[in-house]
């Protein structure tokens, strides 16, 4: 997917903000910002890829109502189809 700089400036600021905490403070998006950039990714790539991350984990978190656990880890499941 291409990002783009459309949409709410304010939101991408607090987003950043939130993102720069976040790899401070949670050791799984730290370990997955710390992924990205042994992937070869710029900074700000890395940076971008963990505000995504954690904008889909609010998302996440705010549709199931569940609260956050940090040693969640998401195992995919296979659709059964009848």
């Amino acid at each position: 997917m291409h990002v783009s700089k459309r949409g709410s400036p304010y939101l991408r600021r607090a987003l950043w903000y939130c993102a720069q905490a976040t790899k401070r403070f949670d050791p799984n998006f730290y370990a997955f910002y710390q992924r990205k950039l042994q992937e070869g990714k710029h900074l700000k790539v890395a940076t971008v890829a963990l505000m995504r991350k954690l904008m889909v984990t609010i998302y996440y978190i705010w549709r199931s109502g569940k609260s956050y656990d940090s040693e969640y880890v998401w195992h995919p499941v296979a659709h059964q189809h009848a």
